[in-house]
């Protein structure tokens, strides 16, 4: 019976810790805004500035932030792995990355050949009126949202529910929270098939963390990913619409 009050305990407190730290960022980003308009910078005619407070405030700070406090507070043994990648490591990032990319393409050529409808996402919608500022994300893929997603969802979330379940039960979970809290961040029709495709993406990068137990492994893997999404948006926006798939 203790061991599962602990699972569901276990559970629960992940999908406070993602809940508390969209909020957290949604509080940022908002005051960020609002004070930026006090000095009259027009944020909602700027698509640049948009993103940058999402990525530096929600996905960086917030995320990141929630993360390593609950990893204090928490007295997490032991406390979240980053280290400098070894070689091995640098490998595992560029398998890591080439696996995600090949996924995304695979993913995308599926949901055409089935005539499935993908949901877009705000970035792209916000830099439609000025593609260049999809550019400026590569760099903050690294810097910020790479290592803040990774540190809360599969540092903190990940980490605490392998304390309790298997890997092939605590990385679906993790995954799916991650993918869950895309919903916010999509418009049009194909919320399910975009869903499905950050799952299976975030499968892997919970896969690749549970193997090398170094959070550096997954963030560069992810921010990677971004970072070739945001130029391919770029390219294809500068001539056409485009959509993206996670």
């Amino acid at each position: 019976m203790n061991a599962i009050s602990d699972r569901v305990r276990s559970v629960t407190l992940t999908i406070a810790l993602a809940i508390v730290g969209f909020g957290v960022g949604t509080l940022l980003v908002a005051t960020g805004a609002g004070l930026l308009t006090a000095v009259g910078i027009p944020v909602f005619d700027r698509p640049a500035i948009q993103l940058v407070l999402s990525a530096t405030l929600l996905q960086g700070i917030a995320f990141g932030g929630v993360a390593l406090l609950y990893s204090r507070l928490g007295n997490t043994s032991p406390p979240l792995p980053v280290a400098v990648p070894s070689r091995r490591d640098l490998a595992i990032i560029a398998a890591g990355s080439v696996a995600t990319l090949a996924l995304w393409v695979g993913l995308s050529m599926t949901a055409s050949f089935l005539g499935l409808d993908s949901a877009t996402n705000q970035v792209v919608t916000t830099a439609a009126e000025n593609p260049a500022v999809l550019l400026l994300m590569i760099p903050l893929s690294y810097l910020l949202v790479g290592p803040g997603e990774e540190l809360l969802f599969r540092g903190a979330i990940q980490g605490r529910l392998r304390s309790e379940f298997t890997p092939i039960v605590a990385i679906p979970i993790a995954s799916a929270t991650f993918a869950v809290l895309h919903v916010s961040s999509l418009s049009g029709d194909g919320k399910l098939v975009y869903l499905g495709g950050v799952f299976l993406i975030a499968l892997v990068l919970g896969v690749l963390y549970e193997y090398t137990e170094n959070l550096a492994v997954p963030a560069l893997v992810h921010a990677t990913y971004n970072a070739v999404q945001f130029g391919v948006a770029y390219f294809s926006l500068s001539s056409a619409p485009a959509v993206l798939l996670g």
